[in-house]
């Protein structure tokens, strides 16, 4: 991979969203399903790890995997705005100088290596899209554009995509449909085995 700008390095900080409740897969722990002999987390936070300065984990505990750990936090909105309100907050508190950081789903262990490279931009957040259909667990948020849409939630938050057209992200196009795919059941978790076993 090429050298990226330095104000590229300086945020890539990437969070993987960890927090759902599994509930097509029994109410399990996502990020804990094993695949191919390791956890959906493990998969995700290696192919994120070239690509960031930092991989932290939006959930309660880190899997054992000595990653920075953000755990939901009982002052913001309940659903999918929940990680975003507490990896907002982390950085204002531990990384007062962050300009935005990148998310990414624990149930997406083929995610692209070039998400982050592609996703930067130095005045906009960006969301990832494929034919036309946005994926927007895989963006790039700007502290300076989330933190005004967050600030007066509460209760259970919007989605994501309305977040997204809140902030005015910009849509970024992938070529590799692929890259996105996300495990919600038993199916999809077999499917993403053959996957493995076919590379």
């Amino acid at each position: 991979m090429t050298a990226q700008p330095s104000s590229l390095k300086s945020s890539r900080l990437v969070v993987v969203l960890a927090g759902g409740e599994g509930r097509r897969m029994g109410g399990r722990d996502k990020g804990a399903v094993l695949l191919n002999g390791a956890p959906l987390i493990a998969h995700v936070m290696s192919r994120l790890a070239s690509q960031a300065d930092e991989v932290m984990i939006c959930a309660a505990h880190d899997y054992g995997l000595g990653a920075t750990h953000i755990p939901d936090r009982p002052d913001g909105p309940l659903g999918p705005a929940a990680g975003l309100w507490a990896a907002q907050c982390w950085l204002r508190d531990h990384r007062p100088d962050a300009v935005g950081f990148y998310t990414a789903p624990v149930d997406a262990p083929l995610v692209s290596d070039c998400l982050v490279e592609k996703l930067y931009h130095p005045e906009k957040s960006t969301v990832a899209a494929t034919g036309g259909r946005l994926h927007p667990t895989f963006a790039y948020w700007r502290c300076a554009d989330l933190g005004p849409v967050l600030h007066d939630l509460s209760g259970t938050g919007p989605s994501l995509r309305h977040i997204a057209a809140r902030v005015g992200a910009l849509s970024i196009d992938f070529d590799d449909e692929g890259a996105f795919y996300n495990i919600n059941t038993q199916q999809d978790l077999q499917k993403a085995q053959e996957i493995l076993c076919g590379d």
